[in-house]
């Protein structure tokens, strides 16, 4: 079957924009933008409705319990991940880079590469800025951060953090599919940290040869390092780069991000 929207499921309005089409358990949703409230919703709730019309009273008691708990998760999205997401600096002389970066395990914090260091056309470190810091969320303590290790083709650098009580993030165990609602926690703007929510528009694209994730979230420059994270409150990639176009952003895939940090453990066993 398919499904479709007319109404802006957030504010009602009836100006809304379809950015993506999507296959799902053998029916068609649509991913949209309502161009009153900006906000970003799918077509997967007809089908709830749907099948909440043709459901026993006990069943529609039960999925209205569930539909309650989802909701309490989203909003804890961001309590989730607060303490765990960085806005991080670095100085090349007078010039200043600025994005963001996560906590991805005990005394390490994970960004990209192009947040901290320079990369020539051919992805070969030119330079590693020689000042790194970062500050956490709603704190005016800076930290200065060492460069470990990164992947320039990858686009992904590993810091190390002398800092206490530092709360990892938690990885998904499983890739996101398209069509699924994200966040991007991140120094949006370089104005600080922020959350902003999305969905998942094609779950995998070859952009100049690298896998990437497309999202429809509205990452600016400062997003770049943050973690993109799925309803449960769980790192599924990272946010990377925008495409200077509405609704066309990229992240980089959780199994990219994992293969990175076990290349990195072992280095940093060796």
């Amino acid at each position: 079957m398919v499904f479709k929207c007319d109404r802006c499921e957030i504010c009602g309005s009836n100006e809304i924009v379809e950015l993506v089409e999507y296959e799902k358990d053998g029916n068609t949703f649509y991913g949209y933008q309502c161009r009153s409230c900006f906000g970003e919703f799918n077509s997967e709730s007809k089908l709830r409705v749907l099948n909440l019309k043709n459901a026993p009273k006990t069943a529609v008691k039960k999925a209205k319990a569930v539909a309650e708990i989802e909701k309490e998760e989203n909003l804890n999205v961001f309590d989730k991940n607060r303490e765990s997401v960085v806005t991080v600096g670095a100085t090349y002389g007078d010039e200043i880079s600025t994005g963001s970066g996560f906590v991805c395990m005990d005394g390490y914090i994970l960004t990209n590469l192009h947040c901290v260091g320079k990369v020539s056309a051919d992805k070969k470190i030119e330079i590693i800025s020689n000042f790194i810091y970062c500050k956490f969320y709603k704190q005016s303590q800076m930290y200065t951060l060492e460069f470990v290790t990164a992947d320039p083709k990858k686009d992904l650098a590993l810091l190390k953090i002398e800092a206490e009580n530092l709360k990892p993030v938690e990885f998904s165990t499983k890739p996101v599919k398209t069509g699924e609602h994200i966040y991007a926690i991140g120094n949006s703007a370089g104005k600080g940290i922020c959350i902003i929510d999305g969905l998942v528009s094609d779950e995998l694209r070859k952009v100049n040869d690298e896998d990437f994730i497309v999202i429809t979230a509205n990452t600016l420059p400062g997003n770049s390092g943050g973690p993109l994270i799925d309803d449960s409150g769980k790192v599924v990639g990272v946010v990377v780069a925008d495409s200077g176009k509405i609704g066309i952003n990229y992240a980089i895939p959780l199994d990219i991000v994992k293969e990175f940090l076990e290349r990195a453990r072992e280095e940093i066993a060796e």
